[in-house]
This record gives structure tokens, C-alpha cells and sequence, in this order.
């Protein structure tokens, strides 16, 4: 059941304040390891889009 926790983390407010990026990190259970990938928000949550996405933490 731990290994379905996400953490955020790391979050940065754009210069114009229009979005939100920040790191989320999961659980892989079958390597035992965290990954990390970064996401950003839009900064009324309309829109979300995930940057990265491979097996290892960005």
C-alpha cells in the first residue's frame, strides 16, 4: 500500500505566475527505488502537463 503514496516536491512559481512546476515522486516496487518526474500546473489547476516521464529520476 506504501508504494501508491506520491510525494510533491520542490515547487517553483514561473516569473509571470501563470504556473507552478514541481517534482513528484513514486514508489517503484518492483526496483525498491523512487523515481522522480516533473510536472507543472497552470496556477487556477485548469491544466496540468507532466515534462519528463522515464525510469529514472529527473
Amino acid at each position: 500500500m506504501f508504494y501508491r503514496l506520491q510525494n510533491l516536491r520542490y515547487s517553483h512559481i514561473s516569473p509571470n505566475g501563470n504556473w507552478v512546476a514541481y517534482t513528484l515522486s513514486t514508489m517503484d516496487s518492483v526496483k525498491n527505488k523512487r523515481n522522480f518526474d516533473i510536472w507543472t500546473v497552470s496556477w487556477d489547476g485548469k491544466e496540468s502537463i507532466q515534462l519528463t516521464n522515464s525510469p529514472e529520476s529527473e
